[in-house]
């Protein structure tokens, strides 16, 4: 036993000798291939001196997922073998100049999963053999423009869940990039000069998830992965602003809807092409170790079957290898005709056809579809749960065709929903709960329809950011149920309504007021009653919001005097005194009823007096006896106090009378 511990010790020694101290316990160590890994995750190190550099000539270095929260310079200066170094999920917050001397043989560095704010000019000095850099999932809101000029072998940049609002010019001008992931940002433009004419060797790049603005200045962009659409995969890119033309794609838009007002030709470029023509089948290194944090797709890929529908063009699609079907303007009356069926598309356009019926077998092997435009057909009727197998589906365009109703079966399967256009339609009625089963709506248009209500709930579990109901034949609309749960709006349209601007829309205009600037989109205008015809809603004042609105005829009063006043102009003072609140004369008339009621007692009081008067005198004699008797009968009797005599009660009742008969003459 004593042997075999000593045997055991030997190994150790030797094995801590040969990788060193570093592959003990702490990191372990595996050789694979002439390569060794030294997994050091989630060891909760805080410095890197907690551990040594290990004794090999190559070797990957993996330290996610522990409590490193500065890089300090010349630390990595012992680490001259290092080929891939994982710094991901730590708390990095900056890295200071010369952090990587001594890393001269790395080829791929993650970083990502920290919280780095700015990249400098000298972050990355001293890593002239990268290849790969991974930096998402940071705070970087900032790139200086030397950055990468010193990365010459630098392939691919990860630099996607950032908040860049924009890039430097020249930052790619010294860098062969051909994949680029810029997902998720801020990004609302690309410029060419000096930015994307330095990217002719890409050959995927990322641009999905960022606030686009589709205008004038997003043309050189579209003219340039117009250029490229046939070389390298591109990621969507989805015009947030002007709100026109938000939930669009940028390949769908023309150049006269970007610039409808200007020249076109000063926005527009001419690009070279590309260097890089072998497309999707462009061929890189493996580089492995992809399970550390997410990253592009940096492999060979096998080519798929271009099937196309015959009547269609079609094109690759980013990373899944999924296809654009065109098939736009082709005089289509079925989409049973599109033969052979395409292999798993990824977005279909199939406007401006002859199709009336949607059949729930159309799309049964679509499941990776992300954009259904069926705008501008003829569509009058869609089979219950014909999108059921779309659960992926983010985009459907049922713009310009000819629905009258919606109901919870013709959206059944589309939990993906994000843009759903359904104007230009004659929708009449939506039942209740038909937006239930698409709860990650985000943009819905209902514009130019025919819709006079909603049913109370429609919008309930959606958190809805854009709503069109601009065109319609609303004269109101519920604040209970229907507009109180709008509750993340950024843009509303209600323009173009007969909206009948009488106590019912009390509750929609206190709604309206209290919108935030910029939510709504031009203003709602009154059509009815005549007096407030072409008014906005917000400006006619009504009572307070304290008060409670139980009475129409309160309200309309109300709105008279205003609308008096907005008439007058200048003169709206003059005009509101003339004129009599209902409150100040019903208080008149309840304060002249008191004071005539009052009068008649006092006349009532004054005739009963002169009554009284006049049979005192004749009764005065027979007073005068009997108030001597009685005196005479209580002396004679040794009575007491008069109060104790049974006819003391007649003399004091006959005081009472009188003090009261007084105290009612003295009022």
């Amino acid at each position: 036993f004593r042997v075999w511990v000593l045997i055991l010790s030997l190994q150790k020694e030797c094995y801590i000798e040969y990788y060193g101290e570093i592959c003990d316990n702490k990191c372990p160590c595996e050789e694979k291939d002439g390569i060794l890994t030294v997994s050091c995750e989630n060891r909760g190190i805080i410095h890197l001196s907690e551990i040594s550099p290990p004794k090999f000539s190559i070797y990957h270095l993996l330290l996610s997922g522990n409590l490193l929260n500065r890089l300090y310079p010349n630390q990595f200066v012992n680490y001259s073998g290092a080929s891939i170094l994982h710094l991901g999920g730590n708390d990095i917050q900056d890295i200071e100049t010369g952090a990587f001397h001594g890393l001269k043989g790395l080829r791929r560095l993650h970083l990502n999963n920290n919280k780095l704010e700015v990249l400098r000019d000298d972050t990355f000095m001293g890593l002239e053999s990268l290849e790969y850099l991974q930096v998402d999932y940071n705070y970087v809101s900032a790139i200086e423009p030397n950055t990468f000029s010193q990365l010459h072998l630098l392939q691919v940049l990860i630099l996607n869940d950032n908040l860049l609002a924009s890039l430097p010019n020249n930052l790619f001008r010294f860098v062969p990039l051909t994949h680029l992931d810029l997902r998720g940002n801020r990004l609302k433009l690309l410029p060419y000069l000096g930015l994307l004419q330095h990217m002719d060797k890409v050959v995927e790049l990322q641009l999905e998830d960022n606030p686009w603005n589709c205008s004038c200045e997003l043309i050189a962009l579209k003219d340039w992965l117009d250029s490229i659409s046939y070389s390298a995969l591109v990621g969507d890119v989805v015009c947030e602003t002007p709100f026109r033309l938000h939930g669009r794609d940028l390949d769908e838009v023309s150049k006269q809807e970007l610039c409808p007002r200007r020249l076109i030709s000063d926005y527009e470029m001419r690009p070279q092409t590309p260097l890089s023509t072998t497309g999707y089948f462009h061929t890189t290194p493996d580089l492995g170790y992809s399970n550390y944090g997410p990253s592009i797709a940096y492999q060979t890929k096998s080519p798929v079957p271009l099937e196309c529908p015959t009547a269609c063009t079609c094109n690759l699609q980013i990373s899944d290898l999924g296809l654009n079907v065109n098939c736009q303007e082709r005089k289509i009356e079925s989409i049973a005709e599109l033969q052979p069926k395409p292999y798993n598309p990824k977005k279909m356009y199939l406007t401006e056809n002859y199709i009336a019926l949607v059949r729930r077998s159309d799309f049964l092997d679509a499941t990776g579809l992300d954009l259904l435009h069926l705008g501008n057909n003829r569509i009058s009727v869609i089979q219950d749960r014909a999108f059921g197998d779309l659960t992926n589906l983010r985009r459907l365009y049922l713009n310009g065709n000819r629905i009258e109703k919606l109901n919870p079966e013709l959206f059944y399967g589309l939990q993906s929903l994000q843009y759903l256009f359904l104007q230009y339609n004659v929708i009449r009625e939506i039942e209740a709960n038909t937006f239930d089963p698409v709860p990650n709506l985000q943009l819905l248009f209902l514009n130019n329809n025919l819709l006079r209500s909603l049913p109370v709930g429609i919008f309930s579990g959606l958190t809805l950011y854009r709503l069109n109901l601009r065109s319609n034949h609303f004269s109101y609309l519920p604040v209970s149920g229907v507009l109180d749960q709008l509750k993340s709006l950024l843009q509303i349209d209600l323009h173009e309504n007969p909206w009948d601007c009488t106590c019912d829309v009390v509750g929609m205009k206190l709604w309206l007021e209290q919108l935030n600037t910029g939510v709504l989109v031009d203003q709602v205008i009154c059509e009815s009653p005549k007096k407030f015809a072409e008014n906005y809603m917000r400006n006619i004042k009504g009572p307070a919001r304290t008060t409670p609105f139980s009475s129409s005829g309160q309200f309309n009063s109300t709105l008279e005097e205003d609308d008096s006043a907005s008439r007058s102009g200048g003169s709206s003072s003059s005009s509101s005194s003339s004129t009599v609140p209902l409150s100040v004369l019903i208080l008149s008339l309840l304060l002249v009823f008191i004071m005539s009621v009052f009068v008649a007692a006092g006349l009532f009081v004054l005739v009963m007096k002169r009554r009284k008067k006049v049979q005192g005198d004749h009764a005065s004699t027979n007073n005068s006896d009997v108030s001597s008797f009685n005196m005479q009968y209580s002396v004679y009797t040794g009575g007491g106090a008069p109060h104790s005599h049974p006819h003391g009660s007649h003399h004091l009742n006959g005081t009472d009378c009188r003090t009261s008969l007084h105290i009612m003459e003295s009022f």
